[in-house]
């Protein structure tokens, strides 16, 4: 049995949940665009990453092994010191909470 490349990335493999600051907006209908997921995307714009994955618990007890989870933020929680730690702790808790499903993390872009 031979596979269409296309037919295999328009077949919908689970759910994509992207949790997102400003840097998420329109990033749900791109993703299902190219990849034909189901997309659920909760953009919250000027959030730090604390209110950006604040009711995660709520999402991932109906994760399913082929869900998928994108998180972006950060950047908000940048104060002109350049302090990143309460950042770290929050991905380090993030990874930890959930080793059992597929993620994506994006931080901090690069600034010019």
């Amino acid at each position: 049995m031979s596979y269409d490349h296309h037919d295999l990335l328009m077949k919908p493999r689970g759910t994509v949940l992207i949790m997102a600051d400003s840097h998420g907006r329109d990033l749900g209908n791109l993703v299902q665009e190219v990849m034909a997921e189901n997309v659920c995307a909760i953009v919250r714009p000027g959030a730090k990453l604390d209110s950006v994955i604040g009711d995660l618990r709520d999402f991932l007890k109906d994760f399913k092994h082929d869900d998928k989870l994108v998180v972006i933020g950060g950047t908000n929680n940048i104060q002109p010191t350049l302090d990143t730690t309460d950042v770290v702790e929050q991905i380090k808790d993030l990874l930890h909470k959930t080793e059992h499903i597929k993620i994506w993390v994006s931080t901090i872009p690069l600034r010019y």
